[in-house]
């Protein structure tokens, strides 16, 4: 499935053109000194082009593109068949043809078409997230060879069956960019090496594996920020991040970006709110759907202004919820709020963490966006709120019609995929 939309302009020796297609504003600037062309190609906020075209015997001769900003493009030279230059440019999932094209009487038209790249197979395979069952990857179990580093990281076809649907590579961070599975991700063809069986540059490869998580109705997500980065309290400009996060998740072919946000201190003082929600919404500009954006929220995060005097999550929620697809919401961890009980996770949530069990949360978030979030194995916690897979199960299912699906940290933890297939039964 595809959905097309055509601008054309004509345009003289010497002028400026603007024109509004897929919602992005494009300028365009175009001068013609004697035997060559120079136009610039602006698509707001996302991609700065320049070309440059010399013409003899009324053809297009040599072209060569000075590229500004994150884009991919392709060029082709048709001089020896016609008068014109093709360009293709890649933003959004979206691929922009621009035709310029000259003739004898040196009239100049430039043609734009967008296409829409989701195909009908990718929709099906969203369609298929009735529920979101998430893993974190961050701790790599083997490094070599290249078929043991894709299972690490969750590659269908060579790791473990598994339940999950939703694939979050930790950690994009804000002070060293990509880490851990993020790093290898970006970074694919230095690990792996030529000899594999992918491709031989890091797109490449990268392409290879989303097409087999895709086959398989798995999404694969960036995951930012973690328990040790501190975003908002060390004062990162929430735009700029939003938009070096998005850049990254568009040049490393992923489905989206999870803001694992764990700054506590910023929400005690009033300032984590802002951050988060100008972060969200810029984010969300730059990934429209059929990008995911999802938060990872510790679930004392929605005990309102009893706890965070601009009211937390709760006021996140309000002011961008509709730009976050769920919340993976960590229910451990948090001392004396256990929830370790059906009751303590679902109706009432014990310890100082008050009215945060999900039937709590949902009283002020859609239910349809609540992730029940667990350490896998003990070791995956660092106090308390460690759940037994049985008897979560049993948890999950008691509580099926209040969330929307489950996360665990993290994919290495659950080495035969046991763990994930044990809770997704619940939501049979």
């Amino acid at each position: 499935m595809s959905h097309r939309i055509t601008n054309k302009i004509c345009v003289g020796k010497k002028s400026k053109n603007t024109l509004v297609i897929n919602n992005i504003q494009v300028s365009i600037k175009f001068i013609v000194k004697c035997d060559r062309v120079y136009m610039t190609l602006h698509f707001k906020d996302h991609a700065y082009i320049k070309l440059s075209a010399r013409i003899c015997c009324n053809k297009f001769k040599s072209a060569k593109i000075l590229r500004l900003g994150n884009t991919s493009f392709n060029l082709i030279d048709d001089s020896k068949c016609d008068l014109k230059l093709t360009l293709a440019v890649d933003i959004n999932k979206i691929t922009y043809t621009i035709v310029i094209t000259t003739d004898k009487l040196n009239k100049y038209m430039v043609n734009i078409t967008s296409t829409n790249t989701v195909t009908l197979k990718t929709l099906k395979a969203l369609k298929k997230l009735n529920n979101y069952f998430v893993s974190y990857v961050d701790s790599i179990t083997n490094w070599w060879p290249p078929v043991a580093i894709a299972a690490s990281i969750g590659v269908p076809s060579y790791s473990h069956p598994y339940s999950y649907n939703i694939i979050n590579m930790a950690f994009w961070t804000t002070n060293q960019g990509p880490a851990d599975a993020a790093l290898l991700w970006s970074q694919a063809l230095t690990y792996v090496s030529s000899d594999n069986p992918w491709g031989q540059t890091t797109s490449e490869i990268q392409q290879a594996w989303i097409n087999l998580y895709h086959t398989n109705n798995v999404r694969v997500l960036v995951s930012a920020f973690g328990a040790t980065d501190f975003p908002t309290s060390q004062g990162t400009d929430p735009i700029v991040v939003a938009e070096q996060l998005a850049v990254f998740v568009i040049n490393n072919h992923l489905d989206g970006v999870d803001l694992d946000w764990e700054d506590s201190t910023a929400l005690e003082n009033g300032t984590g709110e802002a951050w988060l929600i100008s972060c969200t919404r810029r984010l969300r500009q730059l990934l429209p759907v059929p990008y995911i954006i999802t938060h990872a929220p510790q679930a004392p995060y929605f005990m309102g202004h009893v706890k965070y005097p601009n009211g937390g999550y709760l006021t996140v929620n309000a002011q961008v919820g509709q730009d976050i697809n769920f919340y993976n919401i960590q229910f451990y961890n948090q001392d004396s709020s256990r929830y370790d009980t059906y009751e303590s996770l679902f109706n009432v949530s014990d310890g100082w963490a008050t009215n945060t069990a999900v039937k709590q949360i949902a009283v002020n978030v859609p239910k349809e966006k609540l992730v029940v979030g667990k350490g896998v194995l003990p070791s995956d916690v660092i106090n308390t709120g460690y759940v037994p897979v049985d008897q979560l199960a049993e948890f999950l299912r008691l509580g099926v019609n209040d969330i929307k699906g489950y996360f665990g940290w993290q994919f290495s933890s659950d080495s035969t995929g046991s763990w994930s297939e044990t809770l997704a039964r619940s939501f049979v």
